[in-house]
């Protein structure tokens, strides 16, 4: 995966996934004002400032910043940055909506079908379809949780939209990776667990802990990233 000068060949640091936001003396503003984009992304405006953060986060780890944390001075560069992950996000999205279409008819029209028939064989019917059509938006949905990380790394360090969709190099890096990929997203969800108690700051503080969850999957991603023997 080719990408702008990486750093240095320190192992991978995952622990410092959890800390490395409050080494930044800055790390109040910086995490309050993506705490605010985050709100905003209810109205779609903040999650291109969310993306595009995550984007110069993640090129900063990569190239082993020792203050990866960027800045809030551009917002108009970081709008442009966060363009093309959420333009793939919603590709990826769309085609799981595609996916799992067809065992939504099955389950929706699987009674009108079997309506004139026995009323135990159109009822085992419709809980079959909806047993499948609810585990295929589970396995879809998870697939897709666990690539996109990945995606939005690819799209990173390649600046274009179009590398979201080199599937070859993005499964090429996962498998690398594996493990500590892994480790990665579980980091993840211990994350936006934790996320969670920001509910008892009056709300104020869920979004920015869910905005450092956000931060801490942008610096793990960016730091298998630095450590690609592929790249």
């Amino acid at each position: 995966m080719s990408s702008p000068a990486y750093g240095s060949q320190r192992p991978f640091e995952f622990g410092r996934a959890f800390t490395f936001a409050f080494e930044d003396p800055d790390w109040i503003k910086k995490i309050a004002i993506g705490g605010v984009f985050t709100l905003l992304s209810a109205l779609l405006i903040g999650v291109f400032f969310v993306m595009g953060y995550q984007v110069r986060l993640i090129r900063n780890v990569a190239n082993a910043a020792p203050r990866p944390l960027p800045e809030w001075d551009d917002l108009g560069g970081i709008f442009s940055d966060g363009l093309a992950p959420f333009g793939a996000s919603f590709v990826y999205g769309l085609g799981a909506a595609l996916l799992v279409s067809p065992f939504f008819c099955m389950m929706a029209f699987a009674g009108p079908m079997l309506g004139g028939e026995d009323g135990g064989a159109a009822g085992a019917m419709m809980v079959i379809g909806a047993l499948v059509f609810y585990a295929s938006i589970f396995v879809i949905s998870l697939g897709l949780w666990a690539w996109l990380p990945a995606v939005l790394l690819r799209v990173a360090l390649m600046g274009r939209f179009g590398a979201a969709f080199e599937f070859g190099e993005i499964a090429g890096f996962i498998r690398r990776h594996l493990v500590n990929y892994l480790l990665s997203l579980a980091a993840v969800l211990v994350a936006s667990f934790l996320a969670q108690f920001g509910i008892l700051l009056c709300c104020v503080g869920f979004f920015a802990t869910t905005f450092l969850s956000y931060c801490i999957l942008a610096f793990n991603v960016g730091e298998l990233a630095r450590l690609d023997a592929g790249r």
